[in-house]
């Protein structure tokens, strides 16, 4: 059991959806979701992604080129903490031993990093 203050964070009013922002758990997404599965809302007229309205709720807008996933790998979590940003298409990218490569061939980074 988290002995974290709780926090929430009110993702849309109308929707009444709220998160605790402080759980080292996963919080599943049990709502909509895209056709390739990720945590999707209605925001106005407009479908958003969850994690990213979040990230903008709690930190600002996402820089271009970047995008937001979770550190804990499962697509329906909203967990705030479990949330960062990362750079948009990197999950396509080649790998060898568990690390990206660069078009040379040569290892660029972790997973972790």
């Amino acid at each position: 059991m988290s002995h974290l203050p709780e926090r929430t964070v009110d993702l849309c009013p109308t929707a009444g959806i709220m998160l605790n922002a402080m759980s080292i758990d996963c919080e599943i997404w049990t709502k909509g979701t895209t056709g390739n599965g990720y945590p999707a809302m209605k925001k106005g007229a407009r479908t958003v992604y969850v994690k990213r309205a979040l990230w903008e709720a709690l930190h600002g807008s996402v820089p271009d080129g970047q995008t937001v996933r979770s550190r804990c790998g499962n697509r329906l979590c909203v967990n705030p903490e479990h949330l960062y940003l990362d750079r948009q298409g990197r999950l396509n990218a080649p790998m060898v031993n568990g690390r990206f490569v660069n078009n040379a061939g040569g290892s660029t980074e972790s997973l972790d990093g």
